[in-house]
This record gives structure tokens, sequence and C-alpha cells, in this order.
């Protein structure tokens, strides 16, 4: 399970909700974060989508393509919800 959180942001990347340049402004100040655990799933999708951003820097994706890709990687992970009330006594 990916947090919720990273699922949201990737959702709306995927559906166009934001850019490119989004995406990455989002994500750059957060990489120390997802990648503290470099086998957890946060780190798998942060880490395709440090790969799809660079195939795209390098020209071998388009955004449509990029999209997919991401929208793939996404389908493999459901989100992590946790419910923070308090129990009633």
């Amino acid at each position: 399970m990916i947090s919720a959180e990273l699922h949201d942001v990737v959702r709306r990347f995927v559906d166009a909700e934001f850019s490119i340049g989004g995406l990455e402004d989002w994500l750059a100040p957060r990489l120390p974060l997802f990648l503290q655990f470099p086998h957890s799933p946060d780190a798998r999708v942060v880490g395709a989508i440090e790969l799809a951003l660079a195939e795209y820097s390098d020209g071998m994706r388009d955004e449509a393509s990029l999209r997919s890709y991401l929208r793939q990687a996404l389908a493999r992970h459901t989100p992590l919800i946790v419910d923070w009330q308090p129990r009633s006594s």
C-alpha cells in the first residue's frame, strides 16, 4: 500500500489536474521522506515517477505516455488510509 497523499497526487496528475512541472514541484521536497525506506511501496512508486520523468526529459516519452505509465504504476498499489479518530469509551 502507498500513502494516501502520494496516491492522490499521482492520480490527479494522471487525470491531468496539474502539469508535469506541478508533479515535479510537489515531489522534489518530499523525495527524502519517500525514499527513507527504499523497498517500500512509496519508494517504488516514486522510483517509477522519477524514471518516467527522466525518460520524458530525454525525449523517450511524450506527456500522454508519461501519464499512461504512471496510471499503470498506480494501479499496482492501493492507498493506505488511516483513521486517526480516538476511540470513545
